[in-house]
């Protein structure tokens, strides 16, 4: 659907919701850069991934619960992050999400 992270945040940029039939990992992605992180938590609740453990982690660092973003992070068996890197984690996810479609 999209061919880089750059073409994907353009389509953020540029719309409000996501399109009909995103792949669910992106559009949590998608919900979180609209700062909509109940809807991306709802949405990461109902899937069963280590990706989606990892963007669970991700969300409770925005909101600055650590010690439960350390706890999603362990179970996506991926490295935690500092809250000044949450852009830097959006972007990782966001390259290797587009890079596998």
């Amino acid at each position: 659907m999209y061919k880089n992270v750059s073409e994907f945040e353009s389509a953020i940029d540029a719309e409000e919701e996501p399109p009909t039939g995103i792949e669910p990992h992106l559009k949590a992605l998608w919900l979180i850069r609209k700062n909509r992180w109940d809807d991306a938590h709802d949405l990461v609740s109902t899937m069963e991934t280590k990706l989606s453990s990892r963007i669970h982690g991700l969300l409770h660092t925005i909101e600055g619960d650590l010690h439960n973003a350390a706890y999603w992070f362990d179970k996506a068996e991926a490295k935690g992050i500092r809250p000044d890197d949450i852009a830097g984690e959006w972007l990782r996810i966001a390259n290797e999400i587009i890079e596998e479609t």
